[in-house]
């Protein structure tokens, strides 16, 4: 899952030529990645004045990092793991053109295959989409590698038997200061035709407040669908709560959590947003959490309870002192990324142990701030590659143009 920045503090696209570049940067206590890049661990993209870092995934060969074009068009791109664009995929040249306006997840299936969850556009239905391990449209999927859904679609997960769930948000209504919104959840099997044994047609949904968006989706061990994002009274208000769903394998929602399915989850009073979820042993849920001060944590047991084995009491969180705009958990633990630094134009990297504690290899408070570039860095989506390496995309702004930022980072 990732959180981006906004269409308009992004500004303008339009269409320049392609630029793959490295740079000196300043280091803190997290080593950057030598063998990634020029030696300094990251590199740099620019194909417009709006290059914007969506997602990223990892597989054993490559880092693909989405990127966001504009004119209802993004990028998938694969890097070697040196940094390098890889010609083998794409037109040749390590980059393949996807239509949607925004990517809200990757996933990387076995085979080598990739899905991607997005809009087409700020107003038609969401789509989840699989591309080759070469990057070009599955047509064993849905004909064209295409399937619309009526939903914002954030979060991808891939059940025991295959099949991709897909979270998103039902629109219900919306208008200039008005919205009302469900959390929603489909079920699509390999060939990419909605699960007709997953509530009868393949979608279901569930409202806990009048305005409730999704973030990020997973299964559990019984193939239960955990959908996690907000829930708020009203698009204007000021405190928001992390809201929790699970449903059961058939569509239900699964009263045996939390009494109704459901949990809420805040770090401290504001507007809370469950950014990420995972699932660890005997199905505890854990979720990566923030707001405007904090970042964090929070574990439940499979019934819904806070877990008191989690940093005491279920939760933990520090002072992130900027934004947190992605975040994933990882075989229990949480990576956070965003803005931090003294004028928020660091990127910010922090995380928490799988025991509920701040992660000391970040830094102090579990989280560390770097300057990739004599510009603004920011963070968007994060994740670990298969090596335990920490695999950041994000961008650098310098008020006129923006590029795509790709870093690999060691952890001690």
């Amino acid at each position: 899952m990732r959180a981006g920045l906004t269409t308009a503090r992004l500004g303008a696209v339009v269409a320049v030529a392609l630029v793959v570049t490295t740079a000196t940067a300043a280091w803190a206590d997290l080593s950057p990645d030598s063998d990634f890049g020029g030696g300094d661990g990251f590199v740099t993209a620019d194909f417009s004045i709006a290059d914007d870092g969506l997602a990223v995934a990892t597989s054993d060969t490559r880092i693909y990092a989405v990127q966001e074009e504009g004119n209802d068009v993004v990028r998938v791109l694969a890097y070697t793991l040196g940094g390098d664009l890889d010609t083998t995929y794409g037109g040749g040249d390590g980059i393949a053109p996807v239509t949607l306006l925004t990517v809200g997840d990757i996933e990387l299936l076995p085979s080598g295959k990739i899905l991607l969850a997005g809009q087409r556009t700020s107003n038609t239905p969401g789509r989840v989409i699989r591309l080759t391990a070469d990057g070009a449209p599955d047509t064993t999927f849905s004909g064209d590698g295409v399937i619309s859904l009526p939903y914002e679609m954030q979060g991808l997960a891939i059940d025991s038997q295959g099949r991709i769930v897909a979270g998103g948000s039902l629109v219900r209504a919306s208008s200039p200061g008005y919205r009302k919104s469900d959390f929603a959840v489909a079920r699509i099997r390999s060939n990419g035709t909605l699960d007709p044994n997953f509530s009868g047609d393949g979608k279901a949904t569930v409202s806990s407040g009048l305005v409730d968006n999704v973030s990020d989706v997973a299964v559990d061990s019984a193939d239960r669908p955990i959908v996690v994002g907000t829930t708020s009274d009203g698009v204007y208000s000021m405190l928001w709560s992390g809201l929790i769903a699970r449903f059961k394998a058939g569509g239900a929602i699964d009263t045996a959590f939390s009494g109704d399915g459901l949990a809420t989850a805040n770090l401290s009073k504001g507007q809370n947003t469950a950014n990420a979820v995972g699932v660890g042993a005997n199905d505890r849920v854990v979720v990566a959490m923030s707001n405007q001060e904090k970042f964090g944590g929070v574990r439940f047991l499979a019934n819904g309870s806070l877990d008191s084995n989690y940093s005491a009491d279920g939760k933990v969180s520090a002072a992130h002192g900027g934004s947190v705009y992605g975040a994933a958990v990882i075989a229990g633990a949480i990576y956070v990324t965003g803005a931090s630094g003294a004028g928020f134009d660091q990127v910010l990297v922090g995380g928490v142990t799988t025991s509920g504690e701040l992660n000391g290899a970040f830094g102090a408070g579990g989280k560390n701030s770097y300057n990739f570039s004599a510009d603004e860095d920011f963070g968007e989506a994060v994740t670990l590659d298969g090596a335990g390496r920490v695999v950041v995309v994000g961008l650098t702004a310098n008020g006129v143009n923006n590029n795509l930022l790709v870093a690999r980072l060691l952890l001690p």
